[in-house]
């Protein structure tokens, strides 16, 4: 099952799953896309078997409510980090500012900053940002789908933003205070949303209960419902002749008679071939 947390600011997203693990009393979890500490927000939390299904999770949209403050830079680029810079700003006009955030829309090369959770040779970057030691993160392709709801009040500016996967805001906003020469640094960061939990109500951790788990069927498009002996073949690697009127190559969830998820087929000229399936549907 997978739930959805409501993270708090000030504990890290490994936290968030601890707590969860304890509170539900099970041994596997894990999170689909890291928070910082600092920011707040929808989590999505896989328990169990359904960890199996992560991938499809942390490769979809996510939207973000930020607050960034002008005229100041830090080395972690929020305001939790050392202070390694500081600008005059008042110079900048709102159109000044609201064309500078509007021109990251698109797809861009993005750099992620030292500090966060990207391996590096077994190493965290962050671990080696403590350190003080030196190291180069490779940039990558990231898209910006929108930036609405901009407001300028003095130095605090506020915007929504839709990305893909991989993209950091506390980067975008460092990208940005560097286009305006006066530098920026995340304040606030909220997550409001990710694919496809736009409208699914969100948990705080010490109020979930088993029961609010959602089925990891909500990830796929297509569902189809079979009996428990064509369930049992494709479980132990078995394909399934079954022609539907869909596309080749679609991932399928499979449910049994009782709606119970039991894991995703590929669709291909007329077969169900397991991808992942659950050995223990509960």
């Amino acid at each position: 099952m997978i739930y959805i947390i409501n993270k708090p600011s000030g504990i890290s997203s490994f936290h968030a799953v601890k707590e969860l693990k304890r509170i539900l009393n099970v041994k596997k979890a894990g999170h689909c896309g890291t928070l910082d500490p600092l920011a707040s927000g929808m989590l999505p939390i896989c328990i169990n078997e359904s960890t199996k299904f992560v991938q499809y999770i942390i490769s979809n949209r996510k939207k973000y409510d930020v607050e960034m403050m002008l005229g100041q830079s830090t080395d972690s680029y929020d305001i939790t980090g050392k202070i390694t810079a500081t600008k005059p700003y008042s110079h900048l006009t709102h159109d000044d500012i609201i064309a500078a955030i509007q021109s990251f829309k698109g797809v861009s090369q993005q750099t992620p900053p030292n500090f966060s959770a990207i391996h590096i040779n077994g190493q965290r970057a962050y671990q080696l940002a403590r350190q003080n030691k030196t190291f180069e993160l490779a940039s990558r392709q990231i898209q910006i789908d929108l930036i609405d709801h901009i407001k300028v009040e003095n130095h605090c500016v506020s915007f929504s933003v839709i990305c893909s996967k991989g993209t950091y805001i506390r980067s975008l906003v460092n990208d940005i205070g560097n286009f305006l020469n006066v530098g920026a640094t995340v304040k606030t960061l909220h997550r409001t949303w990710v694919e496809p939990f736009h409208h699914q109500k969100q948990f705080d951790i010490d109020s979930i209960t088993l029961s609010d788990g959602i089925s990891p069927a909500i990830l796929f498009d297509e569902t189809i419902t079979l009996d428990q002996i064509d369930i049992q073949r494709l479980q132990s690697g078995q394909t399934h002749q079954c022609e539907i009127n869909i596309p080749d190559n679609t991932l399928i969830a499979i449910s049994n008679h009782n709606n119970q998820f039991c894991g995703i087929c590929r669709y291909q000229d007329g077969i169900l071939k397991p991808k992942k399936m659950l050995q223990h549907v509960t």
